[in-house]
């Protein structure tokens, strides 16, 4: 969803995973907001940068200024990602199942969220 959110942006990754999601069986409610929320750790950097690039550089920063609040970002990402994304499974996912593969999903979500470090 990252590469897919940093190629084209604009919450492709939710019109393309909602039918993948809905086919598989899970809810159609459900799997809209799961999706809406596991979309926010990627808009950040979506569509190639466009919203630091062009958010924060009409006020004549620095490319360290930049690259500082790119890297601030992307740690916030990291952090919330660990807490929030074990939650965000639990709205279509029964919670033993998350709590039988949590070692799974934490390497899972190292091997996309550390390269943002």
């Amino acid at each position: 969803a990252m590469m897919v959110e940093g190629a084209s942006g604009f919450g492709t990754p939710v019109a393309l995973g909602a039918p993948m999601l809905i086919s598989l069986g899970h809810p159609k409610f459900e799997s809209v907001i799961v999706l809406l929320l596991a979309n926010n750790f990627a808009t950040v950097f979506g569509a190639a940068g466009t919203p630091i690039w062009y958010g924060f550089g009409s006020l004549g920063l620095s490319e360290e200024d930049l690259f500082q609040i790119s890297f601030n970002a992307a740690v916030a990402l990291v952090v919330g990602a660990y807490l929030l994304v074990p939650f965000i499974f639990a709205i279509i996912v029964p919670f033993k199942m998350i709590k039988d593969n949590l070692l799974f999903i934490f390497l899972a979500m190292s091997g996309v969220m550390l390269p943002l470090l």
